[in-house]
């Protein structure tokens, strides 16, 4: 009997110690893990961290303005940052594909939704007639509020959708004549010729976008280079001077978007930050949205 006994006993520190082994285990690889996600973490802050930094540089030193934050070449390759690795951009969809842009985004190159109207909302390609009244719906009940984000208006068709994050932005009264498409200024109410010489422009003598000779207006007054190489007929110097007039044009943001991807080796998965910064006239910039994402 006390043969039986002692089997049985143990027998059940076996089982207690496999259990405890067990256990012991799956916490070590749960702190393993936290650590892991604190150092991803981490690494992405850094792409943030290193925009903040580049907004608050001097724009111009000995009176020549340098490259605009906003540039692609800036953020064209990853950075490393001790072990890890980060990259700043933004992931877009085309086709149903992810492709990754360097860079952040000027949300002054959009169309504010402070500036949307049915006219305006209309000249945007892929919005459809059934979008324009969603989203000028959605801006009516947000008054003076931020209007939601346009992933969370169920009523929007998917067409409307994509125009609108490719095209609008919940922030900001203006857009930068620096960073705008051409579907943007034509969208603000400049004319289809002067949006074009502007675009030709900012392009260098080059001729292509997002290369080293890009030029960018310091203002939009007349004697500004960038106006007065434009040549602007008499109807688009006046539609011009108007919207400078009212401020709806701009040649600065005050309002950027990007996500900031950390990364390393055999770490699990990658840390997607997403933020919005605001660089004040006179103050650093700070960040005042952040979303966090985990991609395996």
């Amino acid at each position: 009997m006390s043969v039986v006994v002692v089997s049985w006993i143990l027998t059940l520190l076996a089982v207690f110690g496999l259990t405890y082994s067990h256990e012991a285990r799956n916490e070590s690889q749960l702190v393993q893990l936290e650590v892991e996600r604190h150092q991803l973490r981490a690494w992405a802050q850094s792409g943030v961290e290193l925009v903040l930094a580049e907004l608050d540089r001097p724009q111009v030193v000995d009176g020549e303005p340098l490259e605009p934050v906003t540039s692609r070449l800036l953020f064209s390759e990853p950075r490393s940052c001790g072990r890890g690795s980060f990259a700043v951009g933004e992931a877009v969809l085309v086709g149903g594909t992810e492709i990754w842009l360097p860079g952040i985004v000027d949300e002054a190159g959009r169309l504010p939704i402070a500036l949307a109207d049915s006219i305006s909302l209309a000249t945007l390609p892929g919005m459809t007639a059934a979008g324009v009244k969603v989203i000028l719906r959605a801006k009516a009940a947000a008054a003076r509020d931020l209007m939601p984000p346009v992933g969370l208006l169920a009523d929007l068709d998917y067409l409307s959708r994509d125009c609108a994050l490719r095209y609008l932005s919940r922030y900001g009264n203006s857009v930068n004549v620096n960073s705008a498409s051409f579907d943007v200024l034509f969208a603000v109410g400049l004319p289809q010729g002067a949006c074009r010489k502007m675009l030709k422009w900012r392009a260098g003598p080059d001729g292509a976008q997002g290369t080293t000779d890009d030029q960018w207006f310091r203002s939009l007054e007349a004697n500004d280079p960038g106006i007065a190489g434009c040549t602007f007929n008499n109807e688009e110097a006046a539609v011009l001077a108007f919207l400078r007039g009212t401020g709806r044009l701009s040649v600065e943001s005050r309002y950027f978007s990007l996500s900031s991807r950390g990364w390393g080796p055999g770490t699990y998965g990658i840390c997607e930050v997403k933020v919005i910064v605001k660089k004040p006239e006179n103050g650093q910039a700070k960040v005042i949205e952040l979303t966090e994402n985990w991609l395996n």
